[in-house]
């Protein structure tokens, strides 16, 4: 789960990084603070990488501390 939350934030920063190139490409003359808003909800949404982060940390939050876990540990040692 930890790979795939770290994956989504990788999407994350491909999508927004795609968004403001084509914002600027279009509109060289808008700074970067203008475009983030923009490239936040354009043409590459958010949305997709988003969830998944959010899955991912559902996942690592649901088997925190989980029992089962403490029990595959105990025949390790």
């Amino acid at each position: 789960m930890v790979i795939v939350a770290l994956g989504s934030l990788v999407g994350m920063y491909f999508h927004v990084s795609h968004n403001i190139a084509v914002i600027q490409l279009k509109n060289p003359s808008l700074s970067f603070s203008n475009a983030l808003w923009p490239a936040i909800k354009g043409g590459a949404p958010l949305m997709a990488p988003g969830v998944l982060f959010l899955a991912g940390i559902l996942g690592i939050a649901a088997t925190y501390k989980h029992p089962k876990l403490k029990i595959a540990n105990k025949f390790k040692d």
